[in-house]
């Protein structure tokens, strides 16, 4: 395995294992608001200490900075709604539904015309979707819709963040890019919690120390993230990307005595392996917010 294949690898896990703690934080007494700020903070200060390191400045000009703000919002839905997904739901299954966003951006790429209209690709997509079906039968529970609502929200959010990021922004430093999507994040949920939600902090230090470990992966894979696609590439960086749903089952399954079924289990492979050859077919971004490297 080569070094950028290991960091690729080391993203997706790291990713999957700052979700997965995020039960254990909400289990010591926590809230999804609390999770938010908490990462929109961190991850906006080590961004700040990047760009200062590299004496960037992060002022754009003023088209600039209200697309940057206005992917900023966009962003706040993504990273709201899988943490709010887990509330109710399987970690690894609010994971694999959030990753159904390539799908999203192939269908807006066909009704838009930017993307041309193939049978194979229906053929993926409708895989996709019968896997999904198939992942969210639970025998012997009944599933939150509330959960899958908002993990669909999610995939819904970040495919638009790809979709309008990739439109307008090119050009722009993707760290100054990256400080105003967090910053926007940062300022909605402090805003928020001062005004309309309250703050639940953890009430142990196990808590503590699960929200530290969590905020603290989640800025490290999408670190991790931008060096794989710089040492190997946007397309093999989204394909090892795409076993986050596998780490994110196989860690709930470790960490959180969570169970999938074996029809549930199918169901997410056949979700993986379409979404899969629809990322090969469309070469859609990984993860993060896509710019120039």
């Amino acid at each position: 395995m080569g070094a950028g294949n290991a960091v690729a690898f080391a993203s997706a896990i790291t990713f999957a294992t700052s979700i997965t703690l995020v039960a254990l934080i909400y289990e010591a007494g926590a809230n999804v608001h609390a999770v938010n700020l908490a990462r929109a903070l961190a991850f906006a200060g080590v961004v700040a200490l990047i760009l200062a390191l590299r004496r960037v400045s992060p002022v754009l000009p003023p088209r600039a900075t209200m697309q940057c703000t206005l992917v900023g919002l966009l962003f706040c839905g993504e990273l709201y709604g899988l943490v709010a997904s887990i509330q109710y739901i399987p970690v690894g299954l609010a994971v694999l539904i959030m990753y159904t966003y390539p799908l999203l951006v192939a269908i807006a790429g066909w009704l838009s015309g930017a993307e041309p209209f193939t049978l194979d690709r229906l053929l993926a997509i409708l895989a996709a979707f019968s896997g999904l079906v198939l992942a969210l039968h639970a025998p012997g529970e009944q599933i939150d819709w509330r959960g899958v609502a908002w993990a669909a929200f999610t995939a819904g959010s970040f495919a638009a963040v790809l979709i309008v990021s990739g439109r307008t922004m090119r050009g722009i430093d993707r760290w100054v890019m990256m400080l105003y999507l967090t910053g926007t994040t940062a300022v909605v949920v402090g805003a928020a919690s001062l005004t309309l939600v309250d703050l639940e902090w953890p009430r142990s230090g196990e808590g503590w120390t699960a929200l530290t470990a969590s905020t603290g992966f989640y800025v490290l894979a999408t670190i991790l993230l931008f060096t794989a696609v710089k040492m190997i590439g946007a397309l093999r960086t989204a394909i090892i990307d795409n076993s986050a749903p596998v780490w994110a089952i196989l860690l709930a399954t470790l960490l959180l005595g969570e169970r999938l079924s074996p029809v549930q289990l199918f169901g997410g492979g056949l979700v993986i392996g379409a979404v899969l050859l629809v990322q090969l077919s469309l070469r859609v971004p990984v993860r993060t917010v896509k710019a120039p490297k």
